[in-house]
């Protein structure tokens, strides 16, 4: 018995049974690998796939922002907000209102008025006008009630007041530099120097000739020095938070 033992002890071969099991465990670890090659091409492939539908997907809602837009422009296009009317919301024909402010105040005959109210019972009136001519004529004349607390501008957009609202930054920017520029505010561009300026959410501000960037140089709204020269013009709106 002890004889039997000792050669079971003796056969036993220690070198082949660790290469034996060394290459079952070469083989389970090619597997666990081959698996997870797998798994990441697939994780891949998928991340590329959703990528591909994200970009799809905001592609498609960006045209169907731009298609509202357009719709709430076109809406809005012979409308002009009325501000600064005393007791405007104990004024029960808006409409007639609004023509006499532009029979006695601007001197302006047969205007055309659609539609006047108070959204949400606030200070201000919003005029539609039946033809753009009058919806011009009104918004020319409007100078004319300077000194009278009464001020007329378009009816904007949301997007547009955005807009708007970040160019009159710039445009108070580049007054508190020189005091003596003139600096107008379009509804989509600031004209400085004889350069229009634009603003976007996704590019920042911007002009069609890099170089008219220089104008704006040491401007705080936008990062001054020689470095944000070398800038894009989409980057510049985006350096500053």
């Amino acid at each position: 018995m002890d004889d039997e033992i000792e050669f079971t002890k003796s056969s036993f071969d220690e070198d082949s049974f660790m290469l034996k099991m060394g290459n079952l465990f070469d083989l389970q670890l090619q597997d666990l690998h081959n698996k997870l090659i797998g798994m990441l091409e697939s994780i891949l492939t998928e991340n590329k796939s959703l990528r591909a539908e994200i970009s799809v997907l905001k592609a498609e809602n960006k045209q169907m922002a731009n298609g509202i837009e357009l719709l709430l422009k076109k809406n809005k296009a012979k409308n002009l907000i009325f501000r600064g009317i005393s007791n405007v919301n104990e004024v029960g024909d808006k409409v007639t209102l609004i023509r006499e402010i532009c029979e006695n105040s601007l001197d302006l005959r047969n205007i055309e008025v659609d539609k006047a109210y108070s959204p949400g019972n606030s200070a201000v009136i919003v005029a539609e006008f039946l033809r753009n001519s009058d919806m011009m004529a009104v918004l020319k004349n409007s100078r004319k009630l300077k000194d009278t607390g009464i001020w007329i501008h378009k009816d904007l957009t949301f997007e547009e007041r955005k807009i708007r609202k970040k160019l009159v930054e710039l445009k108070r920017e580049i007054i508190s530099m020189n005091k003596d520029a003139r600096v107008l505010v379009r509804t989509r561009y600031l004209l400085y120097k004889n350069k229009n300026f634009y603003w976007s959410e996704e590019s920042g501000f911007s002009t069609k000739n890099k170089e008219d960037l220089k104008l704006l140089l040491g401007c705080p709204l936008l990062e001054s020095g020689d470095h944000f020269l070398e800038q894009t013009t989409v980057s510049i709106g985006k350096r500053r938070h």
